[in-house]
């Protein structure tokens, strides 16, 4: 009895703590702009607007404390401070490939959307086509192997069989059953 309370204890006090975990708020600001004139990146054009979303949509947010989440669609107040990083890159003449080549020099590979297609993360690319292909290269090999008629099949030998019966009966009388 003793045991059951220690487990119900155990985890009635392991639920508190992920509810805990999964409830708590991050720890910036998501408080909405008021002013978007400090903003530079909700100041540029809809053509350069549109070069800064191809950019943010291949970078991760880098606050830490946001889960991973696209840029572009974070909306803490880091993820507008790098907006604003990047807009201003972008006003200076950077192209958007170097914009999020120097991004992820700064804070890392892991925080691209997506890996890039060459080396060893070109196996990621490949891996479930190919994977693909060959599920569906036995699928089709056990289908026609299941779909032959029966009399193509493999049959018993009835010589094979009649000699295992025979073992079989010598077996079960030394045995003393019948």
């Amino acid at each position: 009895m003793a045991g059951h309370v220690v487990c119900i204890a155990v985890v009635i006090t392991a639920m508190t703590a992920f509810s805990a975990v999964t409830n708590a708020r991050p720890a910036h600001d998501l408080t909405p702009v008021q002013d978007s004139a400090k903003h530079v990146h909700m100041q540029l054009t809809t053509e350069l607007r549109a070069h800064l979303k191809q950019a943010t949509r291949q970078v991760l947010c880098a606050c830490g404390g946001c889960p991973p989440v696209l840029l572009d669609d974070c909306i803490c107040a880091t993820a507008r401070d790098l907006k604003d990083e990047l807009a201003t890159q972008m006003l200076a003449g950077r192209s958007v490939d170097a914009m999020v080549a120097a991004y992820v020099a700064e804070y890392g590979s892991e925080h691209r959307a997506a890996p890039t297609k060459e080396g060893f993360n070109l196996l990621i690319w490949i891996f479930p086509a190919i994977a693909t292909l060959g599920l569906g290269a036995l699928f089709w090999a056990r289908a026609t192997l299941l779909a032959r008629p029966r009399d193509e099949r493999a049959q018993p030998d009835d010589a094979l069989l009649a000699e295992y019966g025979h073992r079989i009966e010598g077996e079960l009388s030394r045995r003393g059953k019948p």
